[in-house]
């Protein structure tokens, strides 16, 4: 019998970090990174060295809006599209289209011991149940180099793509985290990118030929982002309701890959705007930092309680929590919609 959850999810055997999510038939699927708790060994993993281990993305299933949780498993693990995700697996999305369910998530390859970073945006339609399907990368730093940087995107040269020593001395590459959405019948990924050596940037990229290649957009720069180093997780949600977008991300200020977590300051923040290629304004009128949710990241929108008029979020805690919580998930939270653009800053709820 599969593992039950209530109020969060706090795994007995697997740390977890980093949420996506999507819904169908009235069943919530969440998604998120995860390593086991202790090795092969039986010695307990310390999560600041998780970097050492292997991901895996594991599935979770909710009937009620994400009030309780089944374990549904692992879901994905890496080396299904090599050579681009032979090293690791980090985060994306799930989402359904008209032709089926698409995946999206980063495949990580590592070049050498200092070069363990280079990551690919990987496309999969998965299977009619669901399960994880081989990949198709449709766009990779290193072969796709000069077209990343004629659109307009920042990325290190090729002999130093993926450095643990980050780029040009600070954060290290941003080319990951794809969200898949549908706008206007056709198809895009978002994701985390950057536009300059110290601007993090929204990137969009329209999916063509099926899910064989992806047309590059410019990148999308965000109102504040002199207020951060590295964005992460983008997400879109629309709200027919106000007949906007939002955006959820995770920020960070880390200034070099040399820094401990203790020093680094992690955020959720809100956008709003018309269209996915913005312009993005900030949700709070002074601010796009949500409130209220200390140490958590990497949130995402399960969906909207439209009776009480909020947005329902999931979102696990950073290791700068207590033991007991540390790469965990929180109990959901929400974000009523009277909120945005009304109040200086925005406060999330909790039940």
């Amino acid at each position: 019998m599969s593992m039950q959850f209530t109020s969060g999810i706090k795994h007995p055997e697997f740390y977890l970090w980093d949420a996506w999510s999507y819904e169908s038939n009235n069943v919530f699927h969440l998604f998120c990174l995860a390593i086991p708790r202790r090795d092969f060994w039986d010695a307990p993993i310390d999560p600041s060295d998780r970097n050492n281990h292997a991901f895996h993305i594991h599935h979770f299933e909710s009937t009620d809006s994400g009030a309780t949780w089944r374990d549904v498993g692992v879901h994905r693990r890496p080396g299904m599209t090599k050579p681009y995700d032979e090293a690791n697996v980090w985060s994306g999305s799930v989402t359904p289209l008209p032709d089926g369910i698409v995946e999206a998530y980063t495949g990580v390859r590592s070049a050498s011991s200092e070069q363990p970073f280079i990551q690919n945006l990987v496309l999969s339609l998965l299977n009619a149940d669901g399960s994880s399907a081989s990949g198709h990368c449709v766009l990779c730093p290193e072969r796709d180099h000069d077209y990343i940087v004629s659109s307009g995107y920042f990325i290190d040269d090729k002999e130093n793509l993926g450095s643990n020593k980050g780029e040009c001395g600070g954060p290290i590459l941003a080319w990951r985290d794809p969200f898949v959405f549908a706008y206007d019948q056709k198809t895009y990924v978002a994701f985390a990118a950057k536009s300059s050596e110290r601007e993090p940037a929204l990137g969009i990229a329209q999916v063509v030929n099926g899910l064989q290649e992806a047309v590059l957009l410019p990148p999308i720069s965000l109102p504040d982002s002199d207020e951060f180093t590295q964005f992460e997780i983008p997400k879109l949600f629309y709200l027919q309701k106000l007949k906007q977008y939002i955006l959820v991300a995770a920020t960070t200020d880390r200034q070099s890959e040399m820094q401990h977590d203790c020093e680094i300051s992690n955020c959720i923040r809100l956008y709003i705007g018309e269209s996915p290629f913005g312009p993005w304004i900030r949700a709070g009128k002074q601010s796009s930092i949500l409130c209220g949710v200390d140490h958590l990241f990497g949130a995402t929108i399960l969906g909207l309680d439209e009776r009480n008029n909020r947005l329902i979020f999931m979102a696990p805690y950073t290791s700068k929590a207590t033991d007991d919580l540390q790469l965990s998930f929180a109990p959901r939270f929400f974000v009523t919609l009277d909120q945005l653009s009304q109040q200086d800053q925005l406060f999330a709820s909790w039940e």
